[in-house]
């Protein structure tokens, strides 16, 4: 198989959470699929029996903090006072007509602010949350 030509530099990433842009004010986002297995032993031979179960999914969101109306920080910090599933979408091609982009509702579930004095980098908020639902990979279309 050749070496592919189609890399990407995440640097073109897109995050919309809600429906607002956050990629100019975040530097980091993750996003964890796993498939869960189920397992059982029998009496008889050396290895587990395993089934493939169902997909669950969370990540992560890394911000710079400021205290910008709009902002990653605002929005993801509104969205976890609120309690409710928020839109997430992240194209890391940039969003354009036929890149791909994954999307899916999200909780956030934890919020901590860390303030660092001996640092004179940025102060960053690192949101966790959780996936609910599907989460879903397609090609942008417009």
């Amino acid at each position: 198989m050749a070496q592919t030509t189609g890399q990407i530099s995440a640097k073109d990433t897109k995050i919309k959470l809600a429906t607002t842009d956050i990629s100019g004010s975040s530097n980091t986002v993750s996003l964890e699929p796993e498939r869960a297995i189920g397992r059982a032993a029998t009496f008889d031979g050396d290895y587990l029996l395993k089934v493939a179960g169902k997909i669950d999914w969370k990540g992560k969101i890394r911000a710079i903090y400021t205290e910008t109306t709009n902002e990653a920080t605002d929005v993801a910090y509104t969205a976890f006072e609120s309690g409710t599933a928020t839109a997430l979408t992240v194209s890391p091609g940039g969003g354009g007509v036929g890149d791909w982009e994954w999307s899916g509702k999200i909780i956030i579930t934890k919020a901590p602010i860390v303030l660092d004095s001996s640092s004179e980098d940025p102060v960053l908020m690192e949101f966790e949350f959780e996936g609910t639902g599907a989460l879903t990979k397609a090609a942008v279309s417009t």
